[in-house]
């Protein structure tokens, strides 16, 4: 026989187990080298009945469950990969190095184990004893995953980061209680069944389950992780009146009156600032090419995903005006028929009486900057040919600061255009005729358009037009339908000129 030379090197010992495996593997390697000896006989007889009694010593319920052997114990070297089993009454008893020993009792663990393919199969060896589960199941850890078996549910795998959160919720005495299928693929992730919901995982998302209920009939319906909505984000949550959940391209909401609804998560961060405001959302949101559709109860909405903006579900175009304004827009006012006059045969009209830059009215509950930084108001989608705003006689009216006039001014232009970038937007001054009473009004003028000039803004001064027109006025600060005639011309005649046409 030839002569080997052996090197040991020594590492610290950390219990006694790992102490015991570590000398038997050396003694297994030496009587190979140095006998000769069959793996299989050598194994048998200087080791594996040392594990058993070890075994059967320190765990009396492995002595109980097992009872008497049945057979020998056979031992096996494949690719250098030692591992020896024997029989007993009550079921056997399996040794490797990297596992240790370990029992497996008669029942449906076992049944299950051997039929996947036992040692060979996607469990791997036993690493621990069977686990009483409070007297409702039974568990066993493998090398790969578990096995959970309970009377209503059977035996069923228990595998990776959905047993992980599985195990984190309190396991069978959690919420979700037993599995009941094994895992299976979905989308790109993967999901599993139990006795009170479905716990889904994907590498982006994580494992999250969803439970029992109209939230999940809805999921389920959509096609779970394979559909719209994707993986979960997170579990269901209930706040006072209705519940909804979080998923990777939107959230499902249960309304006490609309139902269930799939609603996009740019809509329903907006909608959860001011629920109020839009009431329950009564129909799925859906795409079209101008964004992501919302129906409230209270507004259509859409979510651009460009602009990351919410906008009311009216949608308009390059021959579209949007007219902002005060009480001045009565009528056909001179702003609407400049706005024809330039090119632009459509409007969306928001004129509020009262309205100012400072000021706020029952029907906005908000200065003009206010409201549209809030979604309080929300305008229209797309883009229009341009948006006019014609605000000030109200401000000039009330006697408020040119500080806070510009404030709000400046935040109500500055929205508009984050809104609608690229949109021509036209800032007006304040109508007023010469008189002494309408000082104010044409100082006012002054202040906003210079300012709007100042930011880059198109604007046109319509201080002392309606003297210049020779127009009527009803009262003191408002034309009549013959007044506007009498001033659009000339307001039309100055706006083309502003706008180079």
């Amino acid at each position: 026989m030839s002569s080997r030379s052996w090197i040991v090197h020594r590492r610290p010992v950390r219990s006694a187990v790992a102490k015991r495996n570590c000398a038997i593997l050396l003694v297994m390697v030496l009587t190979l080298v140095l006998s000769g000896a069959s793996a299989d006989a050598a194994l048998r007889h200087r080791l594996f009945d040392a594990q058993i009694a070890a075994l059967l010593q320190s765990d009396s319920n492995a002595s109980t469950v097992l009872a008497g052997a049945t057979s020998t114990g056979t031992c096996t070297n494949t690719a250098g990969a030692i591992s020896c089993r024997q029989t007993f009454t009550g079921g056997e008893i399996f040794w490797s190095p990297p596992t240790g020993a370990a029992y497996l009792a008669n029942g449906p663990l076992r049944n299950h184990w051997l039929a996947a393919g036992g040692v060979t199969g996607p469990y791997g060896p036993p690493t621990g004893p069977p686990k009483d589960l409070g007297g409702k199941g039974t568990s066993q850890d493998f090398t790969f995953g578990s096995l959970v078996y309970s009377p209503a549910t059977g035996t069923q795998e228990s595998r990776g980061a959905i047993r992980t959160r599985w195990l984190a919720s309190g396991a069978e005495r959690g919420p979700w209680g037993f599995p009941t299928a094994r895992e299976y693929a979905v989308g790109q992730g993967r999901a599993q069944k139990y006795q009170s919901g479905t716990i889904y995982w994907s590498q982006s998302t994580g494992a999250h389950a969803t439970t029992p209920g109209d939230i999940e009939d809805r999921y389920i319906h959509l096609g779970e992780a394979a559909g719209p909505l994707g993986f979960p984000l997170g579990e269901q949550v209930t706040n006072g009146l209705f519940r909804w959940q979080e998923f990777s391209n939107g959230y499902l909401i249960l309304s006490p009156t609309t139902g269930t609804k799939m609603i996009d998560t740019g809509s329903y961060r907006e909608w959860r600032e001011n629920p109020g405001r839009f009431g329950w959302p009564v129909k799925d949101s859906w795409i079209d090419a101008h964004g992501v559709h919302t129906v409230f109860q209270q507004q259509e909405t859409i979510w651009d995903p460009g602009t990351k903006e919410l906008y009311s579900g009216i949608t308009v175009d390059q021959d579209t005006a949007i007219i902002i304004g005060d009480s001045q827009l009565g009528g056909d006012s001179w702003t609407e028929q400049g706005a024809r006059a330039a090119g632009f045969p459509k409007k969306i009209e928001l004129g509020f009486g009262g309205w100012g830059y400072t000021r706020t009215t029952p029907a906005t509950a908000g200065t003009p900057d206010s409201v549209l930084t809030t979604h309080q108001m929300l305008l229209p989608h797309g883009t229009p040919g341009a948006i006019f705003i014609t605000l000030g006689g109200n401000d000039a009216a009330a006697h408020a600061s040119d500080a806070a006039i510009i404030a709000h001014a400046t935040e109500t232009w500055t929205e508009l255009r984050r809104l609608y970038p690229g949109t021509p937007i036209i800032v007006n001054g304040v109508m007023s005729t010469a008189a002494p009473n309408h000082a104010n009004r044409r100082r006012v003028d002054h202040l906003i358009t210079e300012s709007a000039a100042a930011q880059g803004f198109t604007h046109v001064s319509v201080a002392g037009m309606a003297a210049a027109a020779g127009a009527y006025y009803k009262d003191k600060v408002h034309l009549t339908q013959a007044g506007h005639d009498l001033v659009a011309p000339i307001y039309a005649a100055a706006l083309l000129q502003a706008l180079d046409k």
